[in-house]
């Protein structure tokens, strides 16, 4: 029974130490630097002897399979996992037996040799694990061949420093004989466990640091991905623009002159599988285009759709064609030549939406009909109208409508190019959105269906009229290229320390045991000799000692803290002269933004008012696309006015010369002065402008155009991020303070980024699915206008369901405002 006890004890053991070993682990090798286990499997085998081994088999077999096993692969996880215990068994058994062979006063380990022996066999025998261990994860394929040595270096260091550490604790509670271990119990275990609870801590605190830093890392490289992707589709748009355009100014374009105009796109982008002219044909036509295909060199062109067995045959009677007309390159697209793409419904209805939206449409394919593989293809439509032809209207375009121009990309090569030369560190997977609950995937870089990784990042991109899911979680790779030696170098330089002061304290102990038990021998022979006149010399003299001792202290003391208050004082003017320098630098951050962005004010009024003038018309009329890039450069003078504004009001707030002109104001009265510039805000997105104004309101002293302006922000920043909804406008008297709020039914903020939304240049949260714009120096602006007046801001947000911000003032503003 008691045996059955002990095995028990050693299995549930060594599983709980193992585990909680694992919160050293560090990523990517997921291996601890510290086996506590293998000193308690090896404590309880030198004291209870060699039956202890199928506890220690059992808890390893135990630990070992809950930290590989998978849903994916249990047999051969436990395949691994016993092999594993074994090696640990094994290694167990040989260190017991060296240890009882060479060991020459037993287990006492109180003289040195005997503790320089016991740390010299540890490490030795501690081989046959990772030796074996290693091999096994190799030959299963868990670990690749390169990773072979530092695999196995870092486990024998776990087991060796785990060993060296852990025996001699747990030889303290159960080693015998008792009466050594028992006197060393609490000299040993008290020093040693503190150091390692404190290098825990300061290990718990670097692994979160570098954690962070590793997170950071890897939310720039998706945000990479991601703007490269977007770039990416831009500029497929902007090529299949320059073709139409291309078309527009003609009144008909040549087979060979599509060829000549598109070789120069053809050889610039690799992902581009084709480009296509898709003409409009009429029943009564039919004939006229093939003999003018048949005349060009195409002597077998014909008119094909594909059947349901995926075979081309000749197109059936319809009341249009939309045949693939040129193709280019033409090699290795043969098959597609006079595809009549009206046969089938997906091709057929991205290219009639393209026709009456005027605008570029997408699409996504399986793979192409001259594919004989699936091969995701993204398809680009971009409608051509007769020259002239208005199409200001649907019925327009429809009748000016003469064909499509389509490009075909290959999703794979197009997604490589945006991943490359990063891909190998991320696990990228792209899904087509179809609905707002169906996906289609259309690439990945990873033949593994892992489970939902911590993380993983979605990013939404927006392809034409399509919408894509980015899914990007960081690969081996990731952790392996990022990964630091700072937490390795930590923790051995703490476990290296601590296996020191276990042997120190090995030999104090062991020493101490000796010279007390000669201590008790010499005064059991000696007491019947000592006289009262010999114990009060003694007591004379031990007085003495410990007055020169103390003597000693206090001067050691005193030096202690002379060299305290030295380093105090450096310390004090070391800081004096940093705040100074800071200081400094602020002062010229700040000049430098004003100087800049006075001079950029100049320069933009000219380029303004030069606009203006030209899309007045004194220079000349204008066509609509002059017209159109006018206007968008105009907008966009505006928009560059206003971040200037922002920075310098920023700058203003921020270095304190910003003068409040206050006056009593009722802010009912100064929400409906400024309701009309709200509703047109709210109007260009189609959302509903409701207010809400409290009828008890106060009066309050303020500045009315700076208020206006945290209004201005307020609503502003609602539009952006609402598509659909309402905003609305309440005001309130609480607890002495008007409160004013601004609540929208957008997207809102995550948790974790409502602290940071007020800071300046903030542009977060709520922004996964808004391109950003301005300069995120709205709400910091209205932050420190508010604060100014002696108020606070606030806001309330779920995210998914909308935010509140809001801001409160008090009635009469705190001594000091002006």
């Amino acid at each position: 029974m008691r045996l059955f006890k002990r095995t028990l004890v050693i299995a549930v053991l060594y599983y709980a130490l193992a585990r909680l070993a694992l919160y050293l682990a560090v990523p990517p090798g997921y291996a601890s630097p510290i086996w506590p286990a293998a000193g308690a499997a090896l404590a309880f085998t030198l004291a209870y002897g060699p039956r202890m081994l199928i506890g220690i088999f059992v808890g390893s077999v135990l630990a070992n399979v809950m930290t590989s096993g998978d849903t994916a692969g249990w047999p051969l996880s436990t395949l691994i996992a016993v092999g594993i215990a074994i090696g640990s068994v094994a290694q167990t058994a040989v260190c017991a037996k060296l240890l009882r062979v060479f060991l020459r006063d037993g287990l006492r380990l109180t003289h040195p040799g005997d503790i320089l022996r016991f740390i010299v066999l540890t490490l030795s025998a501690c081989l046959v694990s990772p030796l074996s261990g290693t091999t096994l994860l190799c030959a299963a394929g868990r670990i690749p061949v390169d990773q072979y040595t530092l695999n196995a270096l870092v486990w024998w260091a776990g087991d060796a420093t785990g060993a060296v550490l852990f025996t001699p604790l747990a030889l303290a509670w159960i080693g015998r004989p008792k009466d050594i271990w028992k006197a060393r119990r609490w000299h040993l275990a008290l020093p040693i466990m503190v150091t390692l609870s404190a290098m825990w801590m300061i290990h718990v605190y670097i692994v979160r640091v570098e954690e962070a830093r590793v997170r950071s890392e890897f939310g720039n490289i998706v945000h990479e991905f991601h703007t490269r992707a977007e770039s990416k589709i831009s500029d497929y748009a902007d090529e299949l623009m320059a073709l139409k355009s291309f078309y527009d100014s003609s009144q008909h374009v040549s087979r060979e002159e599509f060829a000549d105009f598109v070789q120069h796109t053809l050889h610039k982008r690799r992902s581009i599988r084709a480009l296509e002219w898709v003409p409009l044909v009429t029943p009564d036509s039919v004939d006229e285009l093939v003999r003018e295909a048949r005349e060009s060199g195409h002597g077998a062109f014909s008119l094909k759709e594909i059947d349901e067995k995926g075979v081309l045959v000749p197109a059936q009677a319809r009341d249009f064609h939309l045949p693939i007309y040129y193709v280019q390159p033409y090699q290795g697209n043969e098959a597609a030549l006079g595809l009549d793409l009206a046969h089938s419904a997906q091709r057929r209805e991205y290219l009639l939406k393209a026709r009456d939206s005027g605008s570029m449409t997408a699409s996504v394919l399986p793979k192409l009909a001259q594919d004989t593989e699936s091969n995701a293809m993204l398809l680009i439509a971009v409608p051509v109208y007769m020259k002239g032809a208005r199409i200001d209207t649907l019925e327009g375009r429809r009748a000016a409508f003469r064909g499509c121009l389509v490009s075909i990309y290959t999703v794979r090569s197009m997604m490589d190019r945006v991943l490359d030369p990063a891909g190998h560190l991320m696990n990228v997977r792209v899904y087509d959105v179809l609905s707002e609950g169906e996906r289609r995937p259309i690439y990945t870089n990873t033949d593994t269906a892992d489970p939902p990784n911590p993380w993983r990042h979605t990013r939404r991109l927006n392809v034409l009229d399509r919408i894509w899911d980015l899914e990007i979680e960081p690969a081996r790779a990731f952790l392996v290229r990022y990964r630091t030696w700072a937490i390795w170098f930590m923790l051995f330089s703490g476990f290296l320390f601590t296996a020191i002061l276990s042997s120190f304290l090995l030999v104090i102990t062991g020493q101490t045991t000796e010279v007390l038990r000669l201590v008790d021998e010499r005064t059991a022979e000696l007491h019947m000799a000592k006289t009262t006149l010999e114990n009060q010399f003694h007591a004379k003299d031990q007085l003495a000692m410990d007055l020169a001792r103390q003597t000693e202290l206090l001067k050691e003391q005193k030096a202690t803290i002379l060299n305290i208050l030295q380093d105090t004082e450096e310390a004090r003017r070391r800081a004096e002269y940093a705040e100074n320098k800071i200081l400094e630098a602020m002062k010229a951050k700040s000049e430098f933004i004003s100087i800049v962005s006075h001079e950029l004010r100049t320069p933009l009024t000219v380029i303004k008012e030069g606009i203006s003038i030209v899309l007045d018309g004194p220079t000349g009329t204008l066509n609509d696309m002059q017209m159109r890039c006018l206007t968008t450069a105009h907008r966009n003078v505006d928009r560059l006015s206003r971040m200037i504004n922002d920075v310098l009001d920023f700058q203003k707030l921020e270095s304190g010369r910003h003068e409040l002109h206050l006056s009593e104001q009722s802010l009912n009265d100064l929400i409906r002065e400024a309701l009309p510039s709200f509703v047109a805000l709210a109007e260009s997105k189609s959302l509903e402008l409701v207010t809400d104004l409290s009828g008890d309101l106060p009066r309050v002293m303020l500045d009315k155009d700076k208020i206006t302006q945290v209004l201005m922000n307020y609503v502003a920043n609602a539009v952006k991020f609402t598509d659909t909804g309402r905003i609305t406008i309440r005001t309130r008297f609480e607890q002495g303070c008007v409160t004013v709020s601004v609540e929208d039914t957008g997207i809102g903020l995550h948790l974790e980024d409502i602290p940071r939304i007020f800071q300046s240049f903030a542009q977060i949260g709520r922004l996964e699915s808004h391109r950003a714009t301005g300069t995120g120096l709205g709400l910091a602006i209205s932050k420190k206008i508010v604060e100014l007046h002696g108020g606070r801001v606030g806001v309330e947000s779920t995210y998914g369901t909308g935010s509140t911000f809001s801001f409160w003032l008090p009635t009469q503003p705190p001594a000091g405002v002006q």
